[in-house]
């Protein structure tokens, strides 16, 4: 799919709120971009693994013509001096070798040669926005892959914050491997056997080849046994109507349509969590579904594979049980979601969310708003503005 260039009005924001001082870009100017390259962009960052600094640590990633800088946050910030900001490493842009698209484009994993970061958007036009901006400083001829999100990102996150039972994940995830095999390549396709055409198929061999190529199973054994239980649950067809899954030139077919999952996540929002109106948060991922509402962390560091990400539900609410929602004239990219007491206790009876953008913050209410509607009949949700 090819990128174009974003529009300058959707340019990408510091990581802290509002847009960078011109004092801030003159100290990338001066302090960590070096004297022969051009200052192009800085990115919201997350370091994670390949730094010495730790696994968790707030900055910002300053892409210049010739490299990228890792800048972390140390200390409280201001705007009076910036040796809170230190760049603790760079990476020349052609020693990028892969970079893996997170779910619904709101983060990415960078691989460089030397080191391995997780670069949160948590808006897909920004991140779009920084992959143009790789693709434009990127130096001719050198190429570094560009991979789609794992399944097992999905398929992790139904099974860990929605807690979806084995066969209905299972079923999720041969519906992710579907849909990203049939928008990535050219593997399902008509055949000709004998003399039939077998419609819409694709080798047994070529599925488990794509599984461990995409990180879904590590090797050809575990592959197999995957497309043995999509083929016991209908999620696969074997052509010719054979019970058993075979790493070789057999014909196998999805057959999607004689599956409704509902399970699927209608929305997966990173934002921040304050525990109050006031304070800080921390960054969690927002999951809606036609029914529930969920708090999630994910876990940044480089997992396992390149692109798999684990998740752990922290809260989980119903629609019904949402009491109000307040959006703020001051703060445009906040909400506050007020529960009914009975069925929540503490802390948890209200939820303080800050999305990236503005517009990201009013669609979540939109959506919620109209999710609750089809709850109670067509009555409106409580809505306060102040």
């Amino acid at each position: 799919m090819p990128i174009t260039e974003p529009d300058e009005s959707s340019g990408v924001e510091v990581i802290w709120d509002g847009e960078p001082s011109h004092q801030l870009l003159l100290h990338y100017e001066l302090e960590i971009i070096r004297e022969e390259e051009e200052f192009v962009r800085h990115f919201k960052c997350e370091l994670s693994g390949g730094i010495a600094f730790g696994v968790h640590s707030p900055g910002v990633l300053v892409v210049s013509t010739k490299r990228c800088y890792f800048c972390l946050r140390k200390g409280e910030m201001r705007m009076d001096s910036f040796d809170w900001l230190v760049c603790v490493d760079s990476c020349r842009l052609d020693s990028l070798d892969r970079i893996t698209l997170g779910l619904e484009y709101q983060y990415l994993f960078l691989t460089f040669s030397s080191l391995s970061c997780t670069v949160i958007f948590r808006d897909s036009d920004r991140c779009r926005a920084f992959l143009s901006q790789i693709e434009a400083r990127f130096p001719s001829g050198k190429k570094y892959k560009v991979a789609p999100t794992c399944s097992k990102t999905a398929y992790n996150l139904k099974r860990q914050v929605l807690k979806v039972e084995n066969r209905a994940a299972l079923i999720s995830l041969g519906l992710d491997i579907e849909k990203e095999i049939l928008s990535t390549t050219d593997l399902i396709q008509d055949r000709r056997r004998l003399m039939s055409t077998h419609s819409q198929t694709l080798l047994g061999s070529q599925f488990v080849t794509w599984l461990c190529n995409n990180n879904i199973r590590t090797n050809r054994a575990d592959g197999c046994i995957l497309g043995q239980r999509l083929l016991d649950l209908g999620v696969l067809n074997h052509a010719s109507s054979q019970p058993v899954f075979e790493d070789n030139s057999s014909l196998l077919r999805f057959q999607s349509s004689s599956h409704s999952d509902e399970s699927h996540y209608k929305k997966f929002i990173l934002c921040f969590k304050n525990e109050n109106e006031s304070s800080g948060g921390e960054s969690v991922a927002f999951v809606i579904t036609t029914e529930n509402v969920h708090i999630a962390t994910m876990v940044l560091e480089p997992p396992r594979t390149s692109a798999e990400r684990q998740f752990t539900n922290v809260l989980t609410r119903e629609i019904d049980s949402i009491n109000a929602m307040t959006a703020y004239n001051s703060k445009p990219k906040s909400i506050n979601i007020e529960f009914f007491e009975e069925d929540v206790q503490g802390n948890d009876s209200a939820w303080n969310l800050t999305f990236e953008t503005i517009q990201l913050c009013e669609d979540v209410q939109l959506f919620l708003r109209q999710l609750w509607k089809n709850a109670f009949g067509g009555v409106d949700m409580k809505f306060i503005i102040k």
